[in-house]
């Protein structure tokens, strides 16, 4: 599904780099390849009505919206409707952040509101420290609740204790914030290998693809050299993860995990893919 205009952009990108031509259209064809596999085999179980309700994974969701709006050839709606969507989003129940901002995340997708998720938002008043990014960036949807804003922002860059997952959702709540953001960049680069990024001792598909979804939301480029480990980069360290149909394996000679690495690693693809296309920063969920 590769366009014509990304392939000029691609063009015009490379002279302008230095890069080698043949080198960075290789590696976007993989990243095509991976997506579309994702694409005919997978999407349709991660956006979906079951006879218990609608199934509708955020990082799928976003990607997907993403991908339409560049042309890629894909129509969210042809797997549900905003109307049936919309019915889901009000009967939610939401006792988390988190769940408020996967919402906000699903509804903005579909170009609709979440007065229930701006509700609860607007009223909350505690945060937990790992999961505080989610929230942030849940706030800086609906501008609410000023107060617990600033106390993540007073708090969101103290990386004591963190992992680079947390780095690269923290970089993209921050990703409109004027502040140094060198601790998240420094926490994924003490955790870069050849294989992925670490995550407690283990590269993984997961927090190497939250690695790439942090970096381009901040313009910073994850196949540059800062960020390749033995000739392998960010963005191939995590093709490496593909089981070449689409689905992503967790760790190194695992099988597939269409739980958390696959949608996960689809949705960096996206990321990466419209960072390139773009020429400037991309952010999956805005």
């Amino acid at each position: 599904m590769k366009k014509v205009l990304f392939l000029v952009v691609l063009l015009v990108l490379a002279g302008a780099t230095g890069c080698k031509g043949n080198q960075t259209e290789t590696l976007i064809d993989r990243v095509d390849l991976a997506i579309d596999q994702f694409v005919q085999n997978y999407a349709n179980q991660y956006v979906k009505e079951t006879e218990t309700g609608l199934i509708l994974e955020y990082h799928v969701v976003a990607a997907l919206k993403a991908l339409e709006k560049s042309g890629f050839g894909v129509t969210l709606e042809n797997y549900l409707t905003a109307n049936r969507v919309e019915a889901d989003l009000q009967n939610r129940p939401l006792n988390l952040g988190t769940e408020a901002f996967s919402a906000l995340v699903i509804a903005r997708s579909f170009d609709l509101a979440c007065p229930k998720a701006e509700q609860f938002l607007a009223e909350l008043t505690t945060f937990d420290a790992w999961n505080q990014s989610y929230l942030l960036m849940a706030l800086n949807y609906t501008g609410s609740n000023n107060y617990l804003k600033q106390a993540i922002l007073n708090d969101i860059l103290n990386v004591e204790g963190k992992d680079a997952d947390y780095a690269g959702a923290a970089l993209m709540a921050l990703s409109h914030q004027e502040t140094d953001k060198t601790p998240l960049i420094d926490l994924i680069k003490e955790n870069l290998t050849s294989e992925g990024v670490l995550s407690w001792g283990t590269a993984n598909s997961c927090t190497t693809a939250y690695a790439i979804l942090g970096l381009v939301a901040n313009n910073i480029d994850p196949t540059s050299e800062e960020f390749t480990k033995d000739t392998v980069n960010l963005v191939e360290a995590l093709l490496n993860f593909s089981l070449g149909d689409g689905s992503f394996a967790y760790s190194k000679d695992s099988g597939a995990d269409l739980s958390y690495a696959t949608p996960q690693s689809f949705a960096a693809l996206v990321a990466y893919r419209e960072f390139v296309r773009t020429q400037k920063s991309f952010v999956l969920f805005q």
